[in-house]
């Protein structure tokens, strides 16, 4: 369309049209800036006055904001103009994935929550009204059809017309009757929608939909779509119950079900079962049903006649037991069948415990009770924790001989920190059950915890032996052999976990990590791509990357990815001390310290932060606030072999090489994996001329990091020193084998051949070193012209 002037806004064009207005881009010639501009075409003009009065008392990032309402020329409003599209859209292009739905639907949560605190209820939520934008962003937009739960269902829609989108709509909108969990269903039906590619119910007209919506249970969506996750699709069914008291009972709980999922923490949500579907089945033929269960009561009731009274109660007796049995097998499945990161869903127990107690007139409660230590152990408050406690105990002495008994006051012992008496209850579960991989898990995770790495290895392997697709323990194997830098090692154990939960974030992370500590920087920088891809909110991996970028020189990169990380988290710890790194690469050690000095204050009580402080101190010659900053670490983390191995460093810089030394000493007593202590303590025996203990320690250190250049460099040097120049040469060589443009390798070969009087391969050495680094080896032309005056008088 041409531009055309409205009062002080120039119409730019088009950007959709309802039955009662429509909506343009439109340029403020007043504050100079574009904005979505409303203007009434026909209809109450109350009502779209009542749209810009509940507009202007919302303000939040995840919906449009109002700016002004006004009647002249005409009635209109102005509200923010953002660039995007709708989520309607992305279905339709089919680029909507289940990740990014959620992440939607949780910022779509949170500006619910605003509207309902206001009484708000929007009424019309649908694809079309969620506007996603170009940062990824998601914003309500549309509150044409909202109302004030005080008002009459009625008071907006006098023609008697149904108010709001029929495909999205719950049965009691339909009849005129809405409240929050309304907007509730309308989600579920958004959601449904962008999973299978299809609305939840589907017709020619408004009347066949409705009555469907009345008379129709929505199509499972994984019947529809078996890539869904089952629990996701738990979700969006419990949102879209016909029963308003069965659907999430408000905005910000959906939202946390939604951040649960995103989490991998329970939800209470129930999966979608035969049962449910058995359940379906009897609504939509509930007449045919009603009938069968009228004439089978009839049976029953003469039945009874026919049976004597003993029978009858021998009957029941026997029933109960079955019943007791099939409820204990059925918990224990529950355990079994959970998702390798999820925990027992209390919603799905609870409700049964009643039901369980109640058909057995409570004479078992110790049945109630083992389901009520279920319920309570997966809670973090340690007074119920310590009640399931209670409660695992009696049921215990109640049946001494399951193991998931204990297995499951194990886990409760865990969470209390109570690591004896877990391992207690772990063994005892092996013991009874020695099949159950969940069981040496959990005892290996325990021994991991101890820092009893061995015994760990042994039970994350009989886990994965019982079952070969347990991801969660290769996983921790993964994470145990970082730890100890077998990195290697640790790379296969994510390998695993990949092929197997090839979406699964921290796996793709952990595994960054370890690339990069292998100094694998391309390898690391594609995980960390990744990590961001899948969670694009969630700061580690923009961190991770800015390390790697600060590796490999790309400063600019990095300072946008820490910067970036901030934005999504301004309390991101390790944010502050990535940054603070990049700052002292650059030596701009007032920005560094200033970034260290904001990560101290958010986390007063970690060593880290001090120990980097401490390392940029030293660097900055600022050796005794170094001094300060390793002591307060050490206060804090008094078992932290880093914090030692720096401080150890620092005195080598002092040439305190004694107190170097017991530094250096104490790093490996925490850590005998310490491959960088015993190379700096080998140096230090290297300089008080003991050669028998340097190389003791330059040996356990290449065997530990059989890849460090740096290493084979310093027991070279040692050798040339003692004149063994063979094994120098072995040495030098060996770093060429790991690196074969290194310069300082061959100048170090081109020292021992001046040495041993070989001038004219001396000369060749280093002038290919000069060629592989002309400014770092410049030095060596002074060296070429010395041996060229050797070789000339010989």
């Amino acid at each position: 369309m041409k531009t055309r002037k409205f009062g002080r806004y120039v119409l730019e064009k088009e950007l959709g049209r309802g039955g009662m207005g429509v909506v343009y881009q439109a340029y403020d010639t007043y504050l100079k800036r574009f904005v979505a501009l409303k203007l009434i075409l026909q209809g109450d003009v109350k009502r779209f006055l009542k749209e810009s009065e509940m507009m202007a008392q919302l303000k939040h990032e995840n919906i449009i904001q109002f700016y002004e309402f006004s009647n002249e020329p005409q009635p209109f409003f102005t509200m923010e103009y953002v660039e995007g599209t709708t989520l309607s859209q992305g279905i339709k292009e089919r680029k909507i994935e289940p990740g990014l739905l959620v992440e939607i639907m949780i910022q779509v949560c949170k500006g619910l929550v605003a509207a309902h605190k206001k009484n708000i209820i929007h009424r019309d939520l649908k694809p079309s009204n969620i506007l996603v934008t170009s940062s990824g962003r998601a914003k309500i937009m549309d509150f044409g059809l909202a109302k004030r739960l005080e008002q009459d269902a009625q008071q907006l829609s006098k023609t008697g017309q149904i108010v709001g989108t029929v495909l999205y709509m719950p049965i009691e909108q339909i009849e005129g009757h809405v409240n929050e969990k309304s907007d509730i269903y309308s989600l579920g039906a958004t959601m449904y929608e962008a999973l299978t590619y299809r609305t939840v119910f589907q017709g020619a007209t408004d009347i066949n939909i409705i009555f469907q919506i009345q008379n129709k249970m929505p199509i499972p969506l994984r019947e529809l779509n078996p890539d869904i996750s089952p629990y996701l699709e738990a979700i969006c069914l419990k949102c879209l119950s016909r029963n308003p008291n069965r659907r999430y009972q408000s905005a910000q709980q959906l939202l946390q079900e939604l951040e649960n999922f995103k989490n991998h923490r329970p939800i209470i949500a129930r999966r979608y079962t035969h049962i449910h579907a058995l359940r379906n089945l009897m609504f939509t033929h509930r007449k045919l049903f009603a009938v069968m269960g009228l004439i089978i009561a009839m049976l029953v009731i003469f039945s009874g006649y026919m049976i004597s009274k003993e029978r009858a109660l021998q009957q029941t007796n026997n029933e109960l037991k079955l019943l007791n049995s099939a409820m204990i097998e059925f918990v224990k499945n529950i355990q079994k069948s959970s998702h390798s990161d999820m925990l027992v869903n209390p919603e799905i127990i609870k409700p049964l415990a009643v039901v369980f107690s109640q058909s057995i007139h409570l004479k078992t409660a110790e049945e109630y009770i083992f389901l009520r230590g279920v319920i309570l152990g997966q809670s973090v408050d340690k007074k119920n924790m310590r009640q399931a406690i209670i409660d695992y105990t009696q049921t215990i002495r109640q049946y001494p001989k399951m193991g998931a008994n204990y297995n499951n006051r194990g886990a409760v012992y865990v969470g209390l920190e109570k690591h004896d008496s877990a391992l207690k209850d772990f063994d005892k579960a092996i013991a009874l059950t020695p099949h159950e991989a969940e069981y040496y898990y959990n005892r290996g995770f325990v021994y991991h915890e101890l820092h009893n790495y061995e015994k760990a290895l042994q039970d994350y392997k009989q886990a994965i032996e019982l079952n070969p697709q347990y991801s969660k323990a290769y996983y921790s194997r993964g994470n145990l052999y970082k730890f100890r830098r077998e990195y290697e090692k640790a790379v296969l154990e994510y390998n695993k976990v990949v092929a197997l939960t090839p979406n699964d974030r921290k796996a793709y992370y952990q595994r960054g990590n370890t690339y990069r500590s292998l100094r694998q920087y391309t390898k690391a920088k594609l995980d960390y791509d990744k990590t961001i891809r899948l969670d694009t909110k969630n700061p580690e991996g923009y961190v991770g990357r800015g390390e790697v970028y600060i590796q490999l020189g790309k400063y600019d990169k990095a300072l946008r990815d820490i910067d970036t990380a901030i934005s999504l988290d301004a309390k991101y710890y390790d944010a502050y001390i990535v940054k603070a790194f990049l700052y002292k690469r650059l030596r701009k050690y007032e920005q560094a310290e200033m970034n260290y000095n904001k990560a101290i204050a958010m986390n007063p009580d970690s060593g880290k932060a001090y120990i980097n402080r401490g390392n940029m101190y030293s660097d900055w010659k600022k050796y005794t606030k170094a001094q300060q900053d390793y002591d307060k670490a050490k206060m804090l983390s008094p078992d932290d072999p880093v914090i030692y191995y720096n401080h150890g460093n620092l005195y080598k810089r002092w040439k305190k090489y004694a107190e170097a030394k017991k530094n250096y000493d104490k790093a490996i007593a925490l850590d005998a994996t310490y491959s960088e202590a015993y190379a700096n303590r080998a140096n230090i025996y290297y300089a008080w001329k003991d050669y028998k203990k340097a190389l003791v320690d330059y040996e356990k250190a290449i065997i530990l990091s059989p890849k460090n250049i740096q290493i084979y460099s310093n027991r070279g040097a040692m050798y040339c020193s003692l004149e063994q120049y063979s094994k120098a040469m072995q040495d030098f060589d060996k770093i060429l084998s790991i690196d074969p443009k290194n310069a300082n390798a061959y100048g170090n070969k081109g020292i021992v051949c001046y040495n041993k009087k070989n001038y004219r391969q001396a000369i060749r050495f280093w002038q290919y070193a000069l060629q592989l680094a002309p400014q770092e080896m410049k030095f060596l032309r002074t060296n070429i012209k010395f041996a060229k005056r050797k070789m000339n008088k010989k």
